[in-house]
């Protein structure tokens, strides 16, 4: 695979004609002095060959692979090769091309030519130990700051909860991760790769990637290490700043398994390009107690650009800044949608009666949340309600058809922008004056999980509404509510009977695509893909859009006016103040503005959080920060379809047709599923065949070999209709037997008709890189670069932590989060959402933050508790002092007090992390503990639980944005609705 940043010419158009012209003027130049000449030795030497196939090997990230660009911020862009095999990776090239930095959360890599001596690094570079004396650093330029690093200390686990899900006939189905080899295929110990032992057949004698020889593939798998390719791996354990320079400085304590330190591939122990950005190191280090004379090799990179885009765009609606254009193209306009059939004159056709849709809803919440306990629980909440109401406002939609991405630019104030409309649904509380609830309402917004809807605040509105809190539910870009037609022609039916049926076509507008031309729209589209830049864009947008609608909000400022004409017949049904909805001449929202969502939903709020100050507080449920460290584990329906298939596949597979026949059939996604297309018989194929894919138009090969049902997998990197041809060899010989070089039989797929005789193609693109090798283990690590703007851990620490990029001309203030991950969720894995976690500040994991209670920083303290690896399924407390022998999870923050029914292990005391701000306010981020054997997110509330713990967590929720982040309370009485501090 020759992938990301332009990986088999990196820096040619840069560093390669650079030193050819210092080659050219060397004999009227003297030698260029660098900071340390390389110690005489012969200790394994960092690999730096730009001509490497298929990829150049250099230290990772590296400055040395951007070229000058004066329009960037960072005054760089990455310098990516725009030649690639395949039109997919050529548009990610491209992509990589425009980036201002690398990544400020990816790993950090280098490659040795002889392997290193790992037990001495990690004896070094301890967990708890001090930074600052690890063999290895990372440091910030500008303030000379070493950053705390994970090497091997399990803050990034990769075991899977079933690592069997991926994929037919997979070589390494049961291993316990996707990304290091823990295989051994050297049956007879002889050092030789012998036939009959290539299991996964990519031409590499595989060893396990653990600590010691036939260590355990789960506790003693490396993470920091690479064996097959030598390479050190390290991450920060929270994000680097953006647009900042940092140095990597591998010390001469880093020994190969020789007992000899690393070296330099230089004279000196730099490249002499980077002199001048390593220079600092010379004061930096003593302060560090270590000395430049002890470095081994140091290079620099420099972090591209997160947040910024999103805070020009922001300031662009409001009429500031390179984008100020928008706010004269998307001026504020709120449109109500009429949800009655029919009305008198006078009457107002936007709001419709709680009462009334308790009724007219049954059928859906029934369908949705099933059980009819939990069904009567929510249609009871609407008690709290007084009406509700639909509508939309026109949002800037960055994100275009089926595989766009933002185009932007902002040093020309440059933007392409197609218009959309934002649905929402409102739910407006009951008046209390003797409880002090009344118009104008502060507002929570909601965003749903991947494949939901606004309906989805319906679950949450009524309890919220208690709090004297109005609900907004809104459809996240290529979301919305699709019902299948017998429940939407029930629904429509129950609808208009009730003279609602504008109100059930309202609700049923929605911005759902179809990605798999069958006709019918798939709710969540492709927001999670493959195509990592379109995934980083579905999450800005998703922010744009809660920015878009917050603007909307605060235009109901008890000034402006609006006129709404419900059928467009000239005649205003209603008028008066922008945001009165009943039309009562009362605002109905405002004051505070809060936001919450779920999965996907609370992603994209602990994005928009960072970046619109007009949000109050937030409680983002279930998120995770590091997308890529989501996509490596989660089990989120789409991720392992969407976007683990696609970087895996398109597969080809030798399988059963259903009928016991074997075929050859492609495995790949359709929709948010997986197909199994067949598209050739097997008769002639026989048992131990070798068998050859090949791409016939970019030469790209994949093997394996038959087994006795005539099973395989292959794969290489394709686009869509690219030629095919597999071919079958006997044992040791060169000439194939059986061929399928056209489809056999009529093949129906996505649109398309292939015929049988018509050559073979590839119905689907991907990028062929399999499981368990250095190949995925690079995508993934530049992946993660592109991600990054999209990611919450790159805004996670503008909650409270620091300003960052924010513009000097808007006010900044540190702002109340309530943080809350559900123990166990392999959804959005709980590692990533403890890394979110770190980032904001709420979860302590440097030296010198150790919590009393436990002599250990909280970080450490969920790791040692097996909360970050999440997996009951490994039995961890079958042993003293738990002594447990059910597959169950830590409650680490024992929010029922155990009256829960779970008899589980719970840490003694509580965890429960809350930090004050400076005014008084308070973060919190809390483990709920839905499942003893894990869960994903919270559900309405849910009566037949010994610990009702959705309902405590949204009335928690709800007292904390009530009281505008100043209270966050535990009490277990919010699980049963008994405490006295509840509004009645």
């Amino acid at each position: 695979m020759a992938f990301f940043i332009g990986m088999d010419t990196i820096c040619a158009r840069s560093w390669v004609l650079g030193s050819a012209l210092a080659a050219a003027l060397a004999a009227c130049a003297p030698e260029p002095e660098g900071l340390r000449r390389t110690p005489a030795g012969d200790g394994p030497r960092i690999v730096f060959d730009l001509e490497a196939k298929p990829l150049p090997e250099i230290p990772f990230p590296n400055d040395l692979a951007t070229r000058p660009d004066p329009t960037s911020p960072t005054g760089r862009r990455i310098n990516s090769s725009l030649v690639a095999p395949t039109r997919l990776e050529g548009r990610f090239r491209e992509r990589v091309d425009r980036l201002s930095g690398f990544s400020t959360f990816g790993a950090i890599s280098v490659r040795f030519d002889r392997p290193l001596d790992v037990e001495a690094l990690l004896a070094q570079a301890p967990p708890d130990g001090d930074p600052a004396a690890s063999p290895v650093l990372v440091l910030d330029l500008a303030t000379g700051a070493p950053v705390p690093l994970d090497i091997c200390a399990g803050a990034y686990p990769y075991v899977l909860e079933r690592p069997s899900r991926y994929y037919p006939n997979d070589p390494r189905a049961g291993q316990s991760n996707l990304v290091f080899e823990t295989v051994a295929e050297d049956a007879d110990g002889d050092g030789v790769l012998d036939p009959g032992e290539d299991s996964d057949f990519d031409g590499v004698l595989d060893r396990p990637n653990t600590l010691h020889p036939g260590g355990d593939p789960v506790d003693d798998l490396l993470t920091c290490y690479e064996r097959e390719t030598q390479t050190l791996i390290v991450r920060p354990l929270a994000p680097l700043l953006p647009e900042r320079t940092y140095a990597v400085v591998l010390f001469d304590t880093l020994l190969g398994s020789d007992g000899k330190p690393v070296r330099s591939p230089f004279a000196h122990v730099h490249h002499l390009e980077q002199t001048e950005a390593l220079r600092p190191l010379l004061a930096i280090l003593p302060e560090l107690r270590r000395s430049f004379d002890e470095v081994a090799f140091a290079w620099s990179f420099t972090t591209g650009s997160t947040t910024r885009d999103l805070e020009r765009l922001r300031d662009g609606l409001y009429g500031r800044g390179p984008f100020s254009w928008l706010a004269g193209e998307y001026p504020v306009e709120v449109r109500l949608d009429p949800l009655r059939d029919a009305w008198a004159a006078g009457e107002n056709p936007f709001v419709v009666k709680a009462d009334a849709l308790t009724v007219a809803l049954r059928p859906l919440a029934s369908a949705f949340l099933g059980d009819e306990e939990v069904v009567e629980a929510t249609m009871a909440s609407f008690a709290n309600c007084d009406y509700a109401v639909m509508g939309r406002i026109a949002t800037p939609q960055l994100l275009r058809g089926l595989s766009e991405t933002w185009d932007l630019d902002e040093s020309a104030g440059a933007a392409v922008i197609e218009p959309a409309d934002l649905p929402f649904l409102i739910m407006i509380p009951k008046e209390r004056p003797e409880r002090g609830i009344g118009p104008p309402f502060p507002v929570a917004i909601y965003l749903h999980g991947t494949g939901g809807s606004r309906v989805e605040a319906l679950g949450f509105a009524g309890q919220l509404a208690k709090w004297g809190i109005a609900t907004i539910g809104v459809d996240l870009v290529m979301h919305g509510l699709v019902l299948p037609d017998d429940l939407r022609d029930v629904l429509l039916s129950m609808l208009r009977g009730s003279g609602l049926g504008a109100f059930g076509a309202s609700l049923l507008a929605n911005r759902a695509i179809d990605i798999n031309a069958d006709g019918a729209p798939d709710p969540a589209g492709n927001f999670w893909t493959y195509d990592v830049f379109r995934s980083r864009d579905a999450v800005r947008q998703g922010a744009l859009d809660v920015i878009r609608l917050v603007q909307a909000l605060r235009s109901f400022d008890g000034q402006a006016r609006w006129a709404q004409d419900a059928d467009r017949d000239g005649v205003v049904e209603l008028s008066g103040l922008a945001g009165d909805f009943d039309g009562d001449g009362r605002l109905d929202l405002g004051g505070p503005i809060y936001l919450f969502g779920i999965s996907l939903g609370g992603i994209v709020t602990s994005v928009a959080f960072g970046v619109e100050p007009e949000i109050a507080a937030a409680a983002p449920i279930s998120p995770g920060g590091g997308l890529i460290d989501i996509a490596i584990r989660s089990l989120q329906y789409g991720i392992p379809e969407m976007v683990i298939l696609s970087m895996m596949g398109p597969l080809l597979i030798g399988t059963s047709d259903g009928e016991v026949t074997p075929v050859l059939a492609f495995h790949v996604p359709d929709g948010h599923d997986e197909a199994s297309i067949p598209v050739h018989g097997l008769d002639g194929l026989l048992p131990g065949d070798r068998v050859v894919l090949t791409n016939i138009r970019n030469g790209k090969r994949s093997e394996s070999v038959a087994d006795e049902q005539l099973r395989f997998r292959l794969a290489v990197p394709c686009d869509r209709g690219d030629p095919l041809r597999v071919e079958a060899f006997a044992p040791g010989a060169t000439a194939p037997h059986w061929a399928a070089r056209s489809f056999d039989r009529e093949v129906i797929w996505q649109g398309e008709r292939f015929s049988p005789g018509q050559p073979l193609v590839a119905l689907a693109e991907g990028l062929g890189v399999a499981r368990q090798t250095p190949d995925l283990r690079r995508l993934m690590q530049v992946s993660q670069m592109a991600l990054d703007a999209g990611d919450p851990i790159n805004y996670g620490p503008l909650y409270f932590l620091r300003r960052d990029t924010l513009p000097s001309e808007r006010e900044w203030r540190p702002r109340p989060v309530a943080l809350l991950l559900t123990a166990g969720d392999m959804n959005v894995p709980i590692s990533t959402g403890a890394a979110l976690g770190r980032a904001t500040g709420l979860i302590p994991f440097e030296r010198g933050a150790e919590d009393p209670r436990y002599g250990a920083t909280a970080h450490r303290v969920l790791e040692q508790n097996w909360v970050l690896e999440g997996l009951e399924r490994l039995k961890r407390f079958d042993r003293p002092p738990w002594n447990e022998p059910r597959a169950v999870l830590m409650d680490p923050d024992n929010l029922s007090q155990g009256s829960d029914g779970f008899g589980v292990p719970r840490l003694d005391p509580p965890l429960r992390l809350s930090t004050e701000l400076s005014d008084g306010r308070h973060a919190v981020v809390r483990f709920l503990f839905p499942s003893p054997t894990g869960f994903h997110g919270i559900a309405p509330s849910d009566p037949r639980r010994a610990f009702n713990v959705h309902l405590f967590a949204i009335n928690a929720i709800g007292r904390f944005f009530s009281t505008g982040g100043r209270e966050w309370s535990d009490d277990p009485c919010l699980a049963d609705d008994s405490c006295d501090f509840i509004p009645r």
